[in-house]
């Protein structure tokens, strides 16, 4: 099973678990990071270590901070809600209250069945290949 993405604490996130539906996308306002990223600069990607996420983190901070200096470039209804995410991140640090993972469904069975997890949703399903 991979992490994909990661939910972060932003005090506009709406996403309540009886609210959320996949035919309900206005129920739902998150903002996160997704675990691997390119940058364009030189094509170089990076992934989160999970042991130690500092470089990680940092160099998503300087993106954040890359996109409020650089607001022109957004450009849907959601921007103004974006830029507020990613100032309150900045702000208040990186509060991770979610994530979306990929894996077989019987790993992801698993993990909604543990004690840890309070709500879980399957949101696509598509066939892949998880032995390479």
């Amino acid at each position: 099973m991979k992490i994909t993405w990661l939910a972060l604490e932003t005090g506009n996130e709406y996403a309540l678990p009886e609210n959320v539906t996949m035919n309900n996308d206005d129920a739902v306002h998150m903002f996160g990071i997704p675990t691997t990223f390119t940058k364009l600069d030189g094509l170089k990607t990076y992934t989160l270590n999970y042991s130690d996420p500092s470089d990680y983190i940092r160099l998503i901070e300087g993106e954040m901070k890359w996109t409020l200096d650089h607001k022109g470039y957004l450009a849907n209804n959601d921007s103004l809600l974006v830029l507020d995410d990613i100032a309150k991140v900045l702000s208040n640090g990186f509060g991770v209250y979610g994530v979306f993972v990929m894996g077989p469904t019987s790993d992801i069975i698993k993990l909604c069945n543990d004690n840890m997890v309070i709500s879980g949703q399957v949101d696509e399903v598509f066939p892949y290949d998880w032995s390479n």
